[in-house]
């Protein structure tokens, strides 16, 4: 037995790197949206069941089943070893432009064999291992079990080679290594002859009536079949929770993956040597279904992390904590699998046929159930809910075994008994669970297909989280980095007509895009939920979502597909997707993308690609300006808003004398994008595409073959090595200005920041003056934004006399500073001058019009001097620049009760709740009260 399992170990080792490596590959050629990788797991998997359901009982007949074995081995390894050639032959021949269903089918179909033949051969190795017989579940345990490990162990070294090495070799050394897992079985065949002879295979083949037949019942088929379902919908579920805690990345993913096959094993394992001698499977099964139920309930509890809350990383404690939740339920899930065996076995004792139809019903169900998680249970569940659901499957494969197990009728009716007792507390739970509103600030939260998206309102500002990550916000550096992704490139293009952004975010770049005179704005978003949320940016995004511009469409799909469908059609193309450590993340930032976006643009086309710098790491961040201006012969490097904005081309690309003429009034220009003129355009200019080459020299290029990004920004990301990536960026600024002298004082600016990082104030502090001087406005922008947080310092400190000299002060140098105008406001506020605190938010609401946290706060202030009808119209004001503020809907709510407007009242309080669908919180609660109190008036 020994030898047989640690043949099956092997045996597991390149299949799960096969499935690893074909779901990149197919996703890099066909989309990385949910539906292409489902059809790829689905033909996987599929494959598998086919192939031990008809090759299974080959077994049975087959003179050799360990040479069966080998060649069902020999055949995967070959098709894995060739498919990386014919795969990439896809992507550029004739298939390249072809609609997304062919470039799935052909890759099906070059993959199919090798799952196919994957199917039958641990049927074989079964059969090769024990004779028939239920006694034989046992070796089922320990060879599935010992298959399982080996996949853990092909999952490890996937996610290692396949960065250093690349997709095509991994796939090729993994086919490689099943070829030598062939010859060792052939080997072994030759030097020990099976212990069951071909006489002892022979004698039950005549055709006999009464004979067992070589298939399980339907009800072990159906039930096999159903426990399938729930462990891979688990999976699918599990991992996405994982992505909330530990961040969207390739280690998240693999860790994942890793516990759950780990689980199983062990559960093989553990279950073998019960499997061997139960004689009453049916209730093993029943009180392991019950368990598993039990766990998956806690799980649900428990378990799944907040969407609203950042992922906390990949931590000790973290994967602690995963493993807590993850394992247990996947330890009795794996147990289950050998006692099904026995069940099946009891029934048809011819091993090859019991086992290959057992199995083939199990990975069906397999199938059925990674399909329906992300397109059913996700979708209208959610994680929890979706646990839950798994929870009831479990219940009821529980009862039905516990009514069908052998013993007296009073020990079966208990068994019943306790079941019904667990799908009765399943559906209670699942009947009350909605998505929890653990964050006050949430007024959107969705389990897509694709991701996990909330969105969260502080005061006027909303931030969009996607699986853990902030990826979006209508405030700060953020805003500001979206805006400049389409300003920039639009200002340096002489005649725009046509611009395409891959990722939606929240909506604000293309928002910004649509400011210009441009005929024709596309955008492609991958995930569903994203594009759900867009509402919630409205009308930051100028609602480019609602279908009221024309000239805008906003499609889903996979961003490299849709680019390699349209070439020479667009004269802008932004890149605004995803961190460069997420999972998938490589097919976004490489050598093969970015030419893609280079053969999509027009002649004389520009290319802007975003790029943050934090927590990077200075290899990575090098490697993507290496690999983007190797795309692009020409181009410049702006500064964003702590982040970088890569302008490339195939021309030269010729800065303007003038704005005039080719975008929005200079002072929407300066308010929407910063940008008044051509001069401030170029100062935020940091160095040259041949600049870039010269600093950066020779070095890696990203590839989709090889996604170093997502494991080596992984990394990165973990370390948090703050400011190295700014170091990197200074040397490139320090080139600019050897070129350019109006690029010295961005460079003056970046040095001041090193030195701030590195505690050198004083120094830091001249730098940022000389960068002043010289006329450089994010240094003031700089300077003016420390003394305007030292003020909120003394306010969250009610130093109120402090704080009221600090804003004023930040005032007399800028008049126009909305924070410090606004924190001059809450600081008389809360001093009691009211009619003061009046007269700065009147003249803050002159200067931002649609400041919606300015004009709630007035409104409230209107309303404490008695001026009732003001404040209904501040409100009023509030609501139409932000028509989801929670805090704005409350007030209007109240309003409306206090002046006895209970209809007005209602309709704002049913508002509130459609923004606020997550739980009512305390603003709801207070609206209701008010409109209580109200009816209680005479």
């Amino acid at each position: 037995m020994i030898r047989f399992a640690f043949l099956a170990l092997l045996s597991g080792v390149p299949a799960l790197a096969y499935q690893v490596a074909w779901t990149r590959e197919t996703a890099l050629l066909a989309g990385a949206h949910i539906e292409a990788i489902s059809t790829v797991l689905a033909t996987f998997f599929g494959g598998l069941a086919l192939g031990n359901r008809l090759l299974g009982p080959l077994s049975d007949r087959c003179r050799s089943p360990l040479l069966l074995f080998a060649g069902l081995e020999a055949v995967a390894g070959l098709v894995a070893f060739l498919s990386p050639s014919l795969l990439r032959a896809l992507g550029a021949g004739p298939l390249a432009g072809a609609p997304q269903e062919a470039q799935l089918l052909a890759a099906g179909a070059i993959v199919f064999p090798a799952t196919f033949a994957l199917g039958g051969s641990l049927p074989a190795l079964l059969r090769t291992a024990t004779p028939d017989g239920p006694e034989s579940a046992g070796a089922v345990g320990w060879i599935v079990g010992s298959n399982t490990a080996g996949a853990v162990v092909g999952v490890l070294l996937a996610t290692l080679t396949i960065p250093e090495i690349g997709l095509q070799s991994t796939l090729r050394l993994a086919g490689a290594s099943g070829l030598v897992v062939a010859a060792l079985a052939v080997w072994l065949a030759r030097r020990a002859p099976s212990a069951f002879p071909e006489s002892a295979l022979l004698e039950s083949t005549p055709a006999d009536p009464t004979a067992p037949s070589g298939r399980p019942p339907a009800f072990w088929l159906a039930s096999a079949a159903l426990a399938g379902s729930v462990t891979l919908a688990y999976e699918v579920l599990a991992t996405r929770a994982a992505m909330l805690r530990l961040g969207s990345s390739l280690y998240a993913w693999a860790v994942t993956l890793g516990l759950f096959l780990i689980g199983l094993a062990l559960g093989n394992w553990i279950a073998a040597r019960r499997a061997a001698r139960s004689l009453n499977a049916s209730s093993d099964l029943a009180w392991i279904q019950l368990g598993s139920a039990l766990l998956l309930i806690g799980a649900a509890s428990r378990g799944v992390p907040s969407a609203t809350l950042p992922a906390s990383g990949v931590h000790l404690l973290s994967l602690f904590s995963l493993g807590v939740w993850i394992f247990p339920a996947t330890l009795l899930m794996g147990a289950a699998f050998p006692i099904f065996a026995r069940g099946a076995l009891a029934a048809a004792p011819r091993v090859g046929s019991a086992f290959g139809s057992l199995t083939a019903a199990n990975t069906a169900g397999g199938v059925a159930g990674s399909l329906l998680a992300p397109f059913v249970l996700i979708p209208i569940a959610g994680l929890e809910g979706g646990i839950l659901i798994c929870a009831a499957a479990s219940s009821v494969l529980a009862a039905g075994f516990a009514l069908r197990s052998s013993g007296d009728v009073g020990t079966r009716r208990v068994r019943a008994g306790l079941t019904l007792v667990v799908i009765a507390l399943t559906g209670l739970v699942l009947i009350g669970t909605r998505p929890t509103n653990d964050s006050p600030q949430a007024i959107f939260l969705e389990h897509g297909r694709q991701a996990s998206v909330a969105v969260l309102h502080y005061g006027g500002r909303r931030d969009l989280i996607v699986d853990g990550d902030p990826e979006a916000s209508t405030f700060g550096n953020a805003r500001k980095t979206e805006e400049l992704l389409a300003g920039i490139p639009l200002l340096l293009h002489p005649q725009p007509k046509r611009f395409f952004e891959v990722g939606f975010g929240s909506g604000i770049t293309l928002g910004s895009a649509s400011r210009f005179a441009l005929e024709k704005l596309d955008c492609v978003e991958i995930s569903d939920s994203v594009l759900r949320a867009a509402v919630m940016f409205e009308p930051d995004n100028r609602a480019v979502a609602s279908g009221r511009d024309a000239r805008i469409r906003v499609m889903r799909g996979d961003g490299r597909a849709f680019l390699a469908r349209n070439p020479g059609e667009y004269d802008i193309v932004v890149a605004n997707t995803v961190h460069p450590w997420s999972v998938g993340a490589t097919g976004l930032y490489s050598l093969e993308y970015f030419n893609r976006i280079g053969r999509a643009l027009r002649s004389g086309g520009l290319a802007a690609q975003w790029i943050p710098m934090a927590r990077l790491g200075t290899e990575h961040l090098g490697a993507i300006l290496r690999t983007f201006y190797s795309a692009f012969e020409h181009g410049q490097i702006f500064w964003g808003a702590d982040s970088l904005i890569l302008v490339g081309s195939q021309t030269p690309i010729v800065w303007p004398e003038s704005f005039s003429g080719r975008a929005p009034p200079p002072d929407e220009l300066r308010r929407h994008f910063g940008l008044g003129d051509v001069g401030e355009l170029h100062a935020r200019r940091i160095a040259s595409a041949k600049a870039v080459r010269r600093v950066l020299g020779k070095g890696l290029l990203l590839s989709d073959d090889r996604p170093v990004l997502e494991l080596g920004a992984g990394s990165s990301r973990r370390r948090a090595n703050k400011g190295a990536e700014r170091k990197l960026v200074e040397e490139l600024a320090r080139a600019g200005a050897q070129e350019d002298a109006a690029s010295l004082p961005l460079h003056l600016w970046l040095q001041s920041r090193i030195a701030r990082d590195a505690g050198d104030n004083e120094r830091a502090d001249g730098l940022l003056d000389l960068a002043e001087r010289a006329g450089f406005a994010l240094a003031a922008s700089e300077r003016l934004g420390a003394l305007t947080n030292r003020a909120f310092d003394h306010l969250n400190a009610t130093r109120h006399e402090a704080a009221a000299a600090g804003f004023r002060r930040v005032l007399d140098q800028s008049a126009n500073s909305r924070r410090a105008r606004f924190g001059l406001a809450i600081t008389l506020l809360e001093m009691g001058n009211t009619s003061d605190a009046v007269r700065e938010l009147e003249r803050l609401t002159s200067l931002f019009r649609t400041d919606a946290e300015s004009w709630n706060l007035l409104a409230s202030a209107y309303q404490q001097l008695g001026r009732i009808e003001d404040a209904r119209r501040a409100i009023e004001r509030a609501l139409e620049s932000d028509p989801v503020f929670p805090q704005a809907l409350a007030n209007a709510g109240r309003l409306a009760a206090e002046a006895g407007n209970l209809p007005g009242a209602e309709a704002y309080l049913s508002r509130l709740e459609t923004v606020r669908p997550l739980g009512p919180g305390p603003l709801v609660a207070a609206v209701r009260q008010a409109i209580a109190l109200a009816r209680t008036r005479p």
